[in-house]
């Protein structure tokens, strides 16, 4: 199946899911989260505001909030590129309609300042690849970080395998309420 079939198709699925589906499983996915060594010793995390039907993220943000950890959001710059902003109490919707910090502090692309990106997206492979909206924001900004990458998504999102192009960027674990894929140190 092509990618735009493919994406229609897990988004669908993911669409179909109810509310209290959607919370159980993503309650699951945080408890599997929190288990990685990865997120326990990450001190700025890049992480997503959840958007249509994706793994909810608000767990996620209290507990490292917490904890002390210092949290970024995608803030959309232009058509191609983002940037973390500092996480804000107040927040705008973008012209996607997803949450963003204001004001916004940023953390510069490839300033180390990021150890952790938590990334989202329409589904994964069991090797870490990762088939998002289509937009490439995601595998701009992480192709110039050494940060660790942790996909977060349903498990009825992991497909058998995933076509990887020479721009996209592969997780280093996707992590789903029933397992945890790939090296998720």
């Amino acid at each position: 199946m092509d990618k735009e079939n493919l994406r229609k198709s897990l988004l669908k699925i993911r669409r179909a899911m109810s509310a209290a589906e959607a919370e159980a499983k993503s309650k699951a996915i945080f408890e599997n989260l929190k288990k990685q060594a990865a997120y326990q010793s990450a001190r700025a995390v890049l992480v997503y505001a959840d958007f249509d039907g994706e793994v909810q993220t608000g767990r996620i943000i209290a507990d490292l909030e917490q904890r002390g950890v210092n949290v970024y959001l995608p803030l959309i710059l232009s058509d191609t590129e983002f940037v973390p902003c500092r996480m804000t109490k107040n927040v705008q919707k973008n012209r996607y309609g997803i949450d963003e910090p204001v004001p916004c502090e940023t953390a510069p692309k490839a300033s180390g300042k990021i150890d952790l990106a938590i990334c989202p997206g329409v589904g994964f492979d069991r090797l870490g690849n990762r088939l998002g909206y289509g937009k490439g924001y995601y595998d701009r900004y992480l192709s110039g970080e050494t940060c660790y990458k942790i996909g977060l998504a349903y498990e009825a999102q992991i497909v058998a395998a995933l076509e990887d192009g020479p721009d996209d960027v592969a997780m280093n674990c996707v992590i789903t309420e029933k397992a945890v894929y790939g090296a998720c140190g």
